[in-house]
C-alpha cells in the first residue's frame, strides 16, 4: 500500500464519519441519544445499567424489604424507574445498532480497498507475463 493510499482511505474514513454523525435531530431525546452514543462509551454500558435496575424492580416482586422500600418511598416513583430502565435498555441497543453499522462501512471501505489492491497486482502480472512473452519469442 502506498502512502497515498493511507491518506485517500484515511480521508475516506473520515468522510463516512463525518456523514454519519451529521444528523438533523429535533427534539431533545434524539439529541439525548445522540450525546450518549457520541461520548459515553458508544452508549453501550448504558443499556447494562437499565437490564440492572430492570433487575432490581423484578427483585422487589420477591423480596418485601425491597418492595417495601421501593413502593413506600415517597422519592422513588416505580412508574418512571421502569420506564427510564427500558429507555436506557433501548439506547443500548440503538447505540450497538450505530456501531455495527459502523464497523461494516469500515469493513466495505477495506474490502474495496484490498479489491483495488489485488486488481492492480493482477494487472502488473499480467503485463509482466506480456512483456515475457515478447521477450521469449524474439
Amino acid at each position: 500500500m502506498t502512502s497515498s493510499g493511507k491518506d485517500e482511505k484515511k480521508e475516506t474514513n473520515d468522510q463516512i464519519t463525518t456523514h454519519h454523525h451529521h444528523h438533523y435531530v429535533t427534539g431533545i431525546m434524539p439529541k439525548i441519544l445522540f450525546f450518549i452514543h457520541d461520548k459515553i462509551y458508544g452508549g453501550s454500558l448504558i443499556g447494562v445499567f437499565g437490564y440492572c435496575i430492570e433487575w432490581i424492580l423484578e427483585l422487589s416482586h420477591v423480596s418485601t424489604r425491597l418492595h417495601k422500600f421501593l413502593h413506600h418511598n415517597r422519592y422513588i416513583n416505580v412508574n418512571k424507574m421502569g420506564l427510564l430502565a427500558i429507555t436506557m435498555i433501548i439506547i443500548g441497543h440503538y447505540t450497538e445498532h450505530l456501531h455495527q453499522v459502523d464497523e461494516n462501512v469500515k469493513q466495505d471501505i477495506e474490502m474495496a480497498q484490498n479489491k483495488k489492491e489485488d486488481d492492480m497486482r493482477t494487472n502488473r502480472i499480467v503485463a509482466l507475463e506480456r512483456r515475457l512473452s515478447i521477450l521469449e519469442s524474439k
